[in-house]
């Protein structure tokens, strides 16, 4: 993501595990997770060149409709690490397009200001020359990465 490059490699799906692995030797990446019948992840691993992380959750639910269309979040942003940028940031999806915007002010948002792949009905990439973000909606959650210069990241909870 921090190239805006789109990686592709090795992707092996079982009924337990998927394993993907970016075989780049300058941007080496490796994702393991292992999958119980609830559709849960019980353990996760993570390597980015020599950077290893371990993570639990829920998988993503597909869904057959765009799970973003007309909803509004509101949360706050972080910046490469625990230091926050924008406390009460808004992503605003519009009703009737792929497209968003984000502010700190509802009313002025630009909601066709971004345009966006929409990915399994509840994640979404937008792309802008150098900017990207990813995120996904879970629980009423939004969940966003940015690449935009820096870093960024937040969760965001549905108006």
């Amino acid at each position: 993501m921090s190239s805006g490059n789109d990686f592709s490699d090795d992707y092996i799906l079982t009924k337990d595990s998927l394993i993907v692995t970016i075989s780049d030797l300058n941007n080496y990446r490796i994702a393991k997770y292992a999958i119980n019948a609830q559709n849960r992840l019980t353990s996760a691993y993570y390597r980015a060149l020599t950077t290893e992380y371990t993570a639990s959750g829920q998988l993503l639910k597909i869904e057959s409709q765009n799970q973003l269309t007309g909803k509004t979040f509101k949360g706050e942003e972080f910046k490469l690490g625990a230091v926050s940028n924008r406390k009460d940031l808004i992503y605003k999806f519009s009703p009737g397009s792929l497209s968003y915007g984000s502010g700190l002010d509802a009313g002025v948002i630009n909601v066709s200001s971004n345009t966006y792949e929409l990915i399994n009905g509840v994640a979404f990439k937008s792309k802008n020359g150098t900017n990207v973000e990813l995120g996904f909606i879970a629980d009423k959650k939004l969940t966003l990465f940015r690449s935009s210069g820096l870093f960024y990241y937040g969760e965001f909870t549905q108006q």
